[in-house]
């Protein structure tokens, strides 16, 4: 089994705790920026945006968790739906809610995978009944990042 990666590769990876408070937040941004990196499409003040799904599961399952975002994450990523995308989880050995997993992905618009025209990957319908046994309740959040030339000067 190893580290989960078997059928992801490359497209992602994984964090076992935050990013620490003190940390600098222009590196963050600049890290972010460097993943998935468009401006060559619409121009350097191209903004770009973090959606970030907080799943809080059942006592004790956040390592299958964030095992199953890491398959449907990379099914989209597969899909060419999606960047890269990061899963990690909180409580246990570090400071945070335990039993809760996180994944996110920048983007270049806030989309529903449910629009019209669009193919949901179809290995997602499996794992996806799988994480909603696990699962207590989930959450999405969205962020715009700033990167220094979409700032207007």
């Amino acid at each position: 089994m190893g580290n989960g990666f078997n059928d992801v590769g490359q497209r992602a990876f994984v964090v076992h705790r935050f990013r620490p408070l003190d940390a600098p937040a222009p590196q963050l941004r600049y890290h972010l920026r460097q993943q998935h990196d468009c401006s060559h499409r619409t121009g350097e003040n191209h903004l770009m945006y973090l959606i970030r799904r907080v799943i809080k599961t059942k006592p004790g399952k956040a390592r299958q968790v964030a095992d199953l975002l890491i398959k449907i994450g990379g099914a989209y990523v597969d899909a060419g739906q999606r960047s890269p995308i990061r899963v990690y989880t909180s409580g246990g050995t570090v400071p945070g809610p335990a039993n809760t997993v996180y994944i996110d992905w920048i983007a270049e618009k806030i989309e529903s995978p449910m629009r019209p025209g669009n193919k949901i990957p179809e290995e997602t319908s499996k794992y996806g009944a799988e994480l909603r046994e696990l699962q207590e309740e989930s959450s999405i959040e969205f962020y715009t990042l700033y990167h220094p030339t979409s700032v207007p000067k």
